[in-house]
């Protein structure tokens, strides 16, 4: 796991960060249509929640498997190699 320490922060982010913990809702991160991350501060999860939110991530992981069902190991793995290759030149 990779951890985030919130005061080695710019101010902005640490204020954003902790505006989201004071809501009682999950917050979705959304980029062209697609959510990219989901935030449920950690006092905030429930039984409930985490069951549901388990179970969702359970259906999540199963539809990502049927739809690589029979592609090559080595095709899923020139993707990934890509989508990783993309998203650290973004960052830099």
């Amino acid at each position: 796991m990779k951890r985030l320490r919130l005061e080695n922060t710019p101010r902005a982010v640490q204020q954003f960060v902790r505006s989201l913990v004071a809501r009682p809702e999950v917050v979705e991160f959304e980029e062209n249509g697609q959510v990219l991350l989901r935030i449920l501060a950690a006092p905030q999860l429930s039984t409930k929640n985490k069951s549901s939110l388990l179970q969702e991530g359970r259906q999540l992981v199963r539809r990502a498997r049927e739809r690589n069902r029979g592609v090559p190991a080595r095709t899923l793995e020139k993707e990934v190699s890509q989508a990783v290759s993309t998203v650290r030149s973004k960052l830099r």
